[in-house]
């Protein structure tokens, strides 16, 4: 009966993911947004910026370089990677560029990523990405499709309260993606983030949690929707950044994430 079961999960997950890239709705996870229960708004500056183009803006001038893995629910046949550049200048502009590779039993799919993001006034970061992705349906004579997915994502932080909101627009249909959160530091070791994505009438409900324990060591809780629930740690050692997430599903099981990001100041 258990292995029954496990087989009708299996066949779900795929067909889910199957039906999500076909909708060309595939999207990059990256680390922090797996350590935080999804919040995709609030993720690291870099690995996720294609989900939030103006986390790229940092305080001075840094050059960024990542890759990362994510292993939806620990299946063999599904892994999503990727990695990236991005620079934040002094003059408060960034730009990055992005590859990602999605394998399933029935499709692959790559997605190359173009960011951009600046920082109007001292409170308020605007950015923009653009992602053209081409899948392989291989259930389906390999036929090949493609589409552009862009996204605009606005971050208004006052000295402890942050209001952050992304909206993803697909070219070919209206499935689209509005995400809206609010972050607060109750002191500058811990931080509290949530968040709501509305996708197609389907809202899901997002809280994550941000310890910083030394200046080269980050704890983090998140919770998605009731169902999810995450841990994730990252350690510095001069310029790199490992970060790694381990996120549970109640019905589906464990999926890990890992990225190594290297950090340069100019």
């Amino acid at each position: 009966m258990g292995s029954y079961f496990t087989k009708i999960l299996f066949t779900v997950v795929i067909s889910h993911c199957y039906f999500l890239a076909k909708a060309q709705l595939w999207e990059n996870v990256a680390t922090s947004e797996v350590q935080l229960g999804g919040a995709s708004l609030f993720t690291h500056p870099i690995d996720g910026f294609s989900s939030n183009p103006c986390s790229i803006i940092q305080d001075t001038s840094t050059f960024f370089s990542f890759a990362s893995i994510y292993k939806p629910y620990s299946i063999k046949d599904l892994r999503s990677s990727s990695f990236g550049l991005a620079y934040a200048s002094k003059s408060k502009f960034g730009y990055g560029i992005m590859y990602s590779h999605f394998q399933a039993p029935m499709l692959r799919q790559r997605i190359i990523s173009l960011a951009t993001s600046v920082q109007l006034v001292k409170a308020l970061k605007i950015g923009a990405s653009v992602s053209y992705s081409s899948s392989k349906y291989l259930i389906e004579q390999n036929i090949l499709a493609s589409n552009f997915v862009n996204t605009v994502s606005a971050i208004y932080k006052l000295s402890k309260l942050q209001v952050a909101c992304a909206y993803l627009f697909n070219t070919l249909d209206s499935r689209n993606t509005t995400s809206v959160g609010l972050g607060y530091a109750t002191s500058e070791n811990f931080s509290l983030f949530t968040q709501v994505t509305i996708r197609q009438h389907h809202i899901t409900y997002h809280t994550g949690v941000l310890w910083k324990l030394t200046q080269n060591l980050n704890c983090t809780y998140g919770i998605k929707s009731g169902l999810n629930q995450s841990i994730g740690l990252d350690i510095r050692f001069k310029g790199m950044w490992v970060k790694i997430a381990l996120a549970n599903h109640s019905n589906l099981g464990l999926s890990p994430a890992a990225t190594l990001l290297y950090e340069q100041e100019r």
